[in-house]
């Protein structure tokens, strides 16, 4: 019997938010609503899907607000533009695209998916 190696997927799904956005051309929906963002995501994470056809899967999501970096280095982003404001827009429409393909996904209070991300691989590779 042939045995596959355990393979965990952690997408930065902030990642994914920023890439969709500025690689697509401006879409929107009927009423007005940028879509291309939403549209993008969801085309990205199906694909993740259909190749990769993952058992163990998050989507993680920077936290709003401070991180312990700034704690550390004031500047942290302090010259960072905020996020446009027709990507904030789209945020809540691609939050209920993840649940509505029942994607598990986790953010934590103070922390960047980035930093997530290496805690669950550390934690990974302990537990095997």
């Amino acid at each position: 019997m042939e045995t596959f190696p355990r393979v965990l997927y952690l997408i930065d799904i902030s990642s994914y938010f920023y890439r969709a956005f500025h690689a697509l051309p401006a879409l929107a929906n009927s009423r007005g609503v940028p879509t291309n963002a939403a549209y993008g995501v969801t085309t990205m994470l199906l694909k993740v899907l259909r190749e990769r056809q993952p058992q163990h899967l998050a989507l993680v999501f920077d936290a709003k607000g401070p991180t312990f970096r700034h704690g550390l280095y004031s500047d942290y982003k302090a010259h960072r533009p905020p996020m446009p404001g027709d990507l904030v827009t789209q945020l809540p429409y691609i939050k209920k695209i993840i649940d509505a393909l029942n994607l598990p996904s986790l953010v934590h209070e103070g922390y960047e998916a980035d930093d997530l991300i290496c805690t669950l691989v550390r934690r990974a590779r302990e537990e095997g």
